[in-house]
């Protein structure tokens, strides 16, 4: 594939997660006014269930569809998707099952937000592989497609939610059904199942994958779940998860990237892998580094839209927006890892960065509230960072990132210990020079991606 063609991709993922993550993060701004912070602040912890539910009713099967459906193109469209559905259907039967007998039995206290957590994941893990296959067969605009329709039924649905008003439950309904749905209408795309390419998945370093894919929602979202159960009040929750989700908003440059070199990681060549590393790392770490200026300038106008209940408090949560620089880090670093079968290695390492991640939160959350739970995600990220750079630089499929992380260490430190979020954006706007003159961060890595570099002229 060509740097070209590999630039023209990035513009259609890049495209579909703008309109689908746009939508779905007005969809929250209408939520968040629909219902009060109480309500919200018990939603937000719903989803961040449904987000570690997710990788584990997922089984690995995106990754590993995706690699597989890149190296074989002679079977019919969406067919290792169908193959995957049947084998994971056991274990959605279970889940659902499984939610609705804590509600008989009495053992959930909102059965009905399990269920719906559980009916999401499974919409989501289904149209990830959907997305995963058609990727890695060169259909970025049907895949495009799917995403945006994820976003249009939960704006929907949020829209009417504000109109008629409502509670966590509705919230949650509306986030099911933006997954669920989409789902369905994909189903008369897949053909039958063909058992014979069963053997072309590789079900061992997918479910490697799948595992590692739980640990990193265990150690991403269980911030949000110990502050229910340490008893943090709802509505400083609700503050905390305004935050996350622009930072999961802000994730739209690097999820692009990472999805659109994925499938041409899987495939390449030891050399060409490296070069992809490289331009992705850099242009993902650049375009986070600039959001994050441009937030700090004034961090309450950025959590204007939701209302001033939130707005009044910006300056309390702002730093969590800073995770989103290690983030661009180990989000590239981690999917080239994947894709070069590195499987084993990712699940311990990741692994060791839930522990410190997890150990910290239930340290500092009962001693600083939600502040030891951003201090506690900040110093994870950091970690995740420095593990798979270090693991990048010995499997020699990256030399010079480590430049980053004394940077973006030092800027987390600034804004946890100041009350002014123009010193913050001073220091990444300066540090962002800083890593351009020393060569960490070089604009010529990026043009291989770039829609309008031709062939030729890529660096070989």
């Amino acid at each position: 594939m060509s740097s070209n063609r590999t630039g023209r991709n990035l513009a259609w993922t890049t495209i579909s997660l703008l309109g689908s993550k746009g939508a779905v993060f007005v969809s929250i701004i209408l939520i968040a006014r629909a219902i009060s912070p109480t309500q919200f602040g018990q939603y937000v912890v719903t989803v961040a269930a449904a987000s570690i539910l997710m990788p584990l009713l997922d089984g690995g099967f995106v990754n590993s569809v995706t690699r597989a459906a890149s190296r074989r193109e002679d079977v019919p469209q969406l067919s290792f998707t169908a193959t995957a559905a049947r084998m994971r259907l056991p274990l959605w039967g279970c889940m659902l099952g499984f939610g609705f007998l804590a509600g008989l039995l009495g053992l959930a206290g909102h059965w009905e937000l399990l269920v719906l957590a559980v009916l999401a994941a499974i919409g989501q893990a289904q149209l990830d592989t959907i997305s995963g296959e058609l990727r890695a067969r060169g259909r970025y605009r049907l895949a495009a497609l799917r995403e945006t329709s994820c976003g249009c039924v939960a704006l929907c649905g949020a829209t009417a939610l504000l109109l008629t008003g409502g509670n966590a439950t509705g919230a949650m309904l509306i986030f099911a059904a933006a997954r669920v749905l989409p789902a369905l209408a994909f189903l008369p795309m897949l053909p039958r199942t063909h058992p014979e390419i069963r053997g072309d998945i590789p079900w061992r370093a997918g479910l490697t994958m799948g595992l590692t894919g739980i640990v990193v929602a265990l150690y991403v979202r269980s911030d949000m779940l110990l502050l229910s159960w340490l008893k943090i009040d709802p509505a400083v929750i609700a503050r905390y998860g305004i935050a996350y989700n622009l930072v999961i908003a802000f994730q739209i440059m690097p999820t692009a990237i990472a999805t659109t070199i994925f499938p041409r990681l899987a495939a390449s060549t030891g050399e060409e892998a490296r070069r992809l590393a490289r331009s992705g790392m850099s242009l993902s770490y650049l375009s986070s580094a600039l959001l994050c200026v441009a937030c700090f300038l004034s961090p309450r106008l950025v959590f204007a839209p939701f209302g001033s209940t939130y707005s009044n408090h910006a300056t309390q949560v702002a730093p969590l927006l800073l995770i989103i620089l290690p983030i661009s880090l180990s989000q590239i670093a981690m999917t080239t890892l994947q894709a070069r079968n590195y499987e084993i290695l990712m699940l311990r390492m990741v692994g060791v960065v839930a522990a410190v991640n997890i150990g910290l939160n239930l340290l500092l959350i009962p001693v600083l509230g939600v502040r030891g739970a951003i201090l506690a995600t900040m110093t994870g990220e950091l970690c995740a960072a420095a593990l798979t750079l270090l693991t990048m630089r010995r499997s020699r499929l990256a030399s010079s990132m480590l430049g980053y992380l004394p940077v973006v260490a030092l800027i987390c430190v600034v804004s946890m210990t100041t009350s002014g979020p123009m010193l913050v954006s001073i220091a990444l706007l300066g540090s962002t020079i800083v890593l351009w003159r020393a060569g960490v961060l070089t604009v010529t890595w990026a043009r291989p991606l770039l829609p309008w570099q031709s062939p030729a002229a890529s660096p070989v």
